[in-house]
């Protein structure tokens, strides 16, 4: 099974971003992401054997346990290219910010002998694949969260052959 681990958006906050691939298409072409897609990913981990999934967790409940839920916020849009196209995202401030927990996720997923892609990290929503603009991208209408999870994303294609994330276990953050 293909896994990363992530931030669940909110339902509002799902529904700010689909506004705003709304308002990009008129100065973006590309392959537009699936609403119930929209997330943060802090770890890319990959292909791993299910009976992996007690150590995926077992990493992301010790890094859960070390840091209190950021404060997110919609940022810009933008891009970025890779093979096959650009990526247009939104962008994601946070309040601490988030590259210490995916270093820690890195880590602490490597400790259990399982793949991680170390970086570069930024924090992102993926709005489109193979994107291409051609005009000024608007900013994002405000919104902003905290969440309650680190989550557990499945990879996988429906019988449509339509990738789908389903989230696949949780872990809550470190409280006060």
């Amino acid at each position: 099974m293909r896994v990363f681990v992530g931030i669940e958006l909110p339902p509002r906050v799902r529904e700010t971003c689909v506004t705003l691939m709304q308002t990009c298409q008129a100065c973006v072409d590309g392959r537009w992401a699936l609403a119930e897609n929209l997330h943060v990913t802090l770890a890319f981990v990959g292909q791993i054997d299910p009976a992996q999934i007690p150590s995926v967790e077992m990493a992301m409940r010790a890094v859960a346990a070390r840091f209190e839920p950021p404060r997110l916020s919609l940022a810009a849009p933008g891009t970025f290219e890779k093979r096959g196209g650009a990526i247009l995202y939104c962008g994601v401030d946070a309040r601490p910010a988030l590259e210490p927990v995916h270093n820690a996720l890195c880590d602490a997923l490597q400790a259990q002998g399982l793949p991680c892609d170390p970086g570069p990290f930024r924090a992102h929503i993926t709005l489109a694949r193979k994107a291409r603009v051609y005009g000024v991208l608007p900013q994002p209408p405000a919104a902003d969260f905290a969440p309650d999870y680190l989550t557990l994303f499945e990879s996988a294609r429906d019988r449509q052959d339509v990738l789908r994330y389903t989230p696949r276990l949780r872990c809550a953050w470190k409280t006060q």
